[in-house]
């Protein structure tokens, strides 16, 4: 009986141990923290060796100086669907490809470096459509492929293959490997997720060479901080993406952005614009042909991809209308043909209470200002995320500030840097981290008087001073 009480006891002994390494014990894959955090040592790197990345939870991308035939201008920007599938035979998708694979994994840079029993983790299960599991009190994405059992993911595991996409696809318009990026984050993150973000970089191969603050990236690329704010202006950065969306307040001071207040929404942007319209398309649907698409998943996502389709449509100048098509056989064999028409009062209308969701991070944000001392006005708009393109949007943001009009792409100016460009909205944080990788660029300093760093965490490196 001793005996088996000594064998019941080593047991649990190692059954704890085995929780203990479970809990601990990083990936093999991962770097040591010291070396994610700090980063390579501080010196100037050549034209183009330090490519930003910009990871989305829709869209991710890449930009940098140079190319396969020595040019040093102008910057290039490549982005991709993030978006990562597993298929039946073992093959991995990622961007375009995996996009509308029906088992595509998107939507996880919110899940980056989060323990499972957190609010915003319990948010995501109800919307994201696969499956995220508890491992060890850290968030997991649960991945099917094939016949093989299911098996679990860190979130950085899969925005890894994310930026090695973006990596290799940088080398190929570079010519050549690199080894280093500049890592563009949002305010919001806390240490936890910006290591992850971090980690997910050196698990493609990149070091991080410089971690910096999105709203910030948003700014510089927009030239404000060339001569365009006074000394103690403010910036109001609103984003709105594919999946989030989120509010900050800058103030430029002793040559750096600082926040003064953010607020965000990580379950806001244009999927759930799409989700609106196809809700509505759906009823239509039912009501015209008696026909309930809702349980059928495949049909639901040919029309949701159609709903996306219509609001590009209405956000580009000069069209008022929009035609969505449906042609899909359901599950249980009955074909649906589907034709209608949307126009850009009615896509208003059916979005009408998340376009003031958006307007009210506005709210919340510029509340949070007045009890900063000193604070007086805001001097600069700029509008991030393929969102903000919608002109509803745009309208609200401008009423609300009586009128005042936002920062444009045609207002850019790139000071030391020769360039004439466009920069999307969807684009600018890409833009703005490619302009703080240049290694001449003497613009905007990474740390500004007394130390002090724009994103208030010892991880943002400054790569290029002398």
């Amino acid at each position: 009986m001793a005996r088996d009480g000594g064998a019941v006891v080593d047991i649990l002994a190692a059954a704890a141990a085995a929780v203990l390494l479970c809990c601990f014990l990083r990936p093999a894959t991962a770097m040591m923290v010291d070396t994610i955090r700090y980063g390579p040592p501080r010196g100037p790197y050549r034209l183009g060796a330090v490519p930003p990345v910009d990871l989305g939870n829709t869209n991710s991308c890449v930009a940098g100086y140079g190319g396969a035939d020595g040019e040093s201008t102008p910057m290039f920007r490549l982005c991709i669907p993030t978006s990562v599938a597993f298929t039946d035979d073992g093959a991995t998708l990622v961007g375009e490809a995996a996009k509308n694979h029906p088992a595509a994994i998107s939507g996880f840079k919110r899940l980056l470096g989060t323990r499972f029993d957190s609010p915003d983790v319990r948010s995501a299960a109800e919307h994201l459509p696969y499956k995220i599991v508890d491992w060890c009190t850290r968030t997991h994405i649960e991945v099917n492929a094939g016949g093989a059992a299911a098996r679990s993911m860190y979130p950085s595991d899969v925005a890894s293959i994310v930026i090695a996409e973006l990596k290799a696809r940088a080398e190929a318009h570079l010519g050549g490997e690199v080894h280093n990026a500049v890592v563009t984050v949002p305010y919001y993150f806390s240490d936890g997720p910006r290591e992850a973000a971090m980690n997910a970089a050196a698990m493609a191969g990149l070091m991080t060479a410089r971690i910096t603050g999105e709203p910030p990236a948003a700014a510089v690329s927009h030239g404000l901080h060339r001569n365009k704010l006074r000394d103690g202006g403010n910036v109001l950065v609103l984003h709105v993406g594919g999946g989030t969306s989120d509010t900050t307040v800058l103030t430029y001071d002793n040559a750096v952005f600082e926040a003064i207040a953010s607020y965000h929404d990580l379950h806001l942007g244009g999927d759930d614009f799409d989700g609106k319209l196809a809700d509505h398309f759906t009823q239509l649907i039912k009501h015209r042909h008696g026909i309930d698409i809702a349980g059928d998943d495949l049909a639901v996502a040919k029309l949701k991809a159609q709903c996306e389709r219509a609001k590009k449509t209405l956000t580009a100048a000069g069209h008022d209308t929009a035609q969505v098509n449906l042609h899909s056989q359901l599950a249980n064999g009955v074909n649906v043909s589907f034709s209608g028409s949307l126009t850009r009062p009615q896509f208003e209308e059916l979005n009408h209470d998340l376009f003031q969701r958006v307007i009210s991070l506005v709210e919340k944000a510029m509340a949070e200002t007045k009890r900063v001392p000193g604070f007086d006005m805001i001097d600069a708009i700029v509008l991030v995320g393929g969102s903000t393109r919608i002109p509803r949007i745009r309208e609200l943001v401008k009423n609300y500030f009586d009128g005042k009009e936002t920062a444009t792409a045609t207002s850019i100016s790139s000071g030391a840097v020769a360039m004439a460009v466009v920069v999307e909205p969807d684009e600018a944080v890409v833009h703005g981290g490619g302009l703080l990788s240049h290694p001449m660029e003497d613009g905007y300093l990474c740390m500004g008087a007394g130390g002090r760093r724009q994103i208030g965490s010892p991880m943002d490196r400054c790569y290029h001073e002398f």
